[in-house]
């Protein structure tokens, strides 16, 4: 049988240990109280990479080859920087995929987060769909179960708080943060609510900075501002009370903000109100409801905070896209803009995070935004890995433009494509990927004499016919690896391996606001 023909094969999934069974009536101080115990013990060693299955080599083993023995793979550690990206169809393995990196990425000590819009983080009932029950076993069997931190707004009692604009060195931050929110097919729409932010945002900071305050701000401080007569009025206390402050520094930054104000004051009201109605209804939709009890009027961020400070840290964010579709694409762009400047912080700096920050990104498109490009330009200085999972280039494209989609793709070395159907997407990849040379028969008839010899025909390593034939778990992998100490680009065919059921079963909570008692 050949692997080639998607004949699907034993491929055990390593480092995944059960959690040993004890009836108690705390479960939950029984998993911390293990979790403690595995403290100190040994990681797997990060600088082998993370293990993505079995493979066999595309380029020269061609087509032909038969009951060819498949090997481990790891994507080694000095290639994850340069991040990946997994396209492929729904149901094809990219979660399972997704998860078990995961869970390798927690047992090797590495910091990571999750953004995670499928609506159900428990499995629903499905194996191997149970991405919080195998992130709860990997913390316990790494010992770091203190480190995870959840923001589910289905279940707000499991929830931590976060506030995406508590740190910041610059004022230009906090305004990347919000207009990364702000979906406009009209760049104008994106510059206007920009506009706005900054006055906002520098206008509350030069108070605080005159009052000598600490100013923490969050998105519903915004919020109450962003109306026309909101925003004069905040012009008239800023003239009133701090126009002749005695420091200059704070002065200057009083006279700046009182003049971006003025500008948008000379606007017409009715105009105003038109091309800011963008960011109004995205910061009504971050301050309503459980997820602007969680996000737009929270005053803390652990999260940051615990990377800052070379703490460990698991984050999981998971919104259900299918309850609340527009909440759940803007809190996610929003915490990828937050990671964003974190990095850039870090690199301003000339630092580095003092432990690789692993990003996972599932149904990628939906959390695209303009300037989301630079993290995988620059994310790696700061060690950050990128694992981008989304269906087509097409969708892609249609998020965010054609040019910021070929400048993501030009940031990612390590790729993997799974059952894929959309057309442009097959026909890209198969033109992107390099020849090989194989071998075919040909007849020849003529003169009542007939002929059979071998002709040589190239054919792409990713043929398109194989795109859309291949079966659940099964994908091309295009990967940097060493070889005699210099790093090349293959081209292999692997699988998923095989994920055992978690061993811990974590259930979601049952809520009032659901059942209605």
């Amino acid at each position: 049988m050949s692997f080639f023909n998607n004949n699907i094969i034993n491929s055990p999934a390593k480092y995944i240990e059960p959690i040993p069974y004890a009836d108690t009536a705390d479960p939950v101080g029984y998993l911390m109280e293990l979790s403690e115990k595995n403290k100190n013990r040994k990681k797997i060693d990060s600088k082998k990479g993370v293990h993505v299955g079995l493979v066999v080599d595309k380029e020269i083993r061609g087509y032909k080859l038969k009951n060819y023995i498949p090997r481990d793979f790891w994507i080694e550690d000095t290639i994850r920087p340069r991040h990946m990206c997994c396209f492929g169809t729904t149901g094809t393995g990219k979660t399972k995929l997704m998860t078990y990196l995961i869970y390798q990425d927690i047992l090797m000590g590495n910091n990571v987060a999750i953004l995670n819009p499928k609506s159900d983080p428990f499995g629903g009932g499905k194996p191997g769909n149970e991405l919080l029950s195998y992130i709860v076993q990997a913390c316990v069997q790494a010992g770091r179960l203190d480190e995870l931190l959840v923001i589910m707004p289905v279940f707000p009692e499991c929830s931590i708080e976060l506030n995406p604009l508590q740190r910041y060195i610059m004022p230009d931050e906090l305004v990347e943060h919000v207009i990364s929110s702000v979906k406009a097919k009209e760049k104008y729409y994106e510059d206007v609510a920009s506009e706005v932010s900054t006055a906002i945002i520098t206008s509350m900071i030069a108070q605080a900075e005159a009052d000598r305050r600490d100013q923490v701000i969050n998105l519903l401080d915004i919020k109450e501002k962003v109306d026309y007569k909101s925003l004069q009025d905040l012009g008239n206390i800023m003239e009133y009370n701090y126009k002749n402050f005695p420091d200059p520094s704070v002065r200057g930054k009083i006279e700046e903000a009182l003049l971006t104000i003025r500008q948008i004051g000379q606007s017409p009201q009715d105009f105003f109100a038109k091309v800011s109605s963008s960011l109004r209804t995205v910061l009504t939709t971050m301050t309503s409801s459980t997820t602007g009890k969680l996000i737009g009027r929270a005053r803390s961020n652990e999260f940051v905070k615990r990377i800052e400070n070379n703490e460990g840290v698991i984050f999981l964010c998971n919104t259900d896209n299918l309850l609340a579709t527009r909440a759940s694409h803007i809190v996610n762009r929003i915490i990828i803009s937050m990671i964003k400047t974190m990095a850039g912080r870090a690199g301003s700096g000339g630092t580095t995070f003092s432990r690789p920050l692993s990003v996972y990104i599932d149904e990628g498109h939906n959390v695209l935004f303009n300037g989301i490009e630079e993290l995988f330009n620059k994310g790696r200085s700061a060690r950050v890995y990128i694992h981008f999972f989304t269906q087509s280039l097409s969708q892609m494209i249609e998020a965010i433009g054609e040019p910021a989609t070929r400048s993501i793709e030009d940031n990612i070395n390590t790729w993997v494509f799974m059952r894929i159907n959309s057309p442009e997407t097959i026909e890209y990849i198969a033109k992107s990927s390099p020849e090989i040379e194989t071998w075919s028969p040909f007849v020849s008839v003529g003169d009542g004499d007939m002929s059979v010899t071998l002709r040589t025909d190239k054919l792409p390593v990713f043929r398109q016919e194989c795109l859309s034939k291949l079966r659940q778990t099964f994908y091309y992998l295009k990967c940097g690896t060493t070889i005699n100490e210099r790093e090349q680009i293959k081209y292999y065919k692997g699988q998923v391996p095989t994920i055992p059921p978690p061993s811990v079963r974590v259930v979601p909570p049952i809520s009032k606001e659901i059942t209605g008692d």
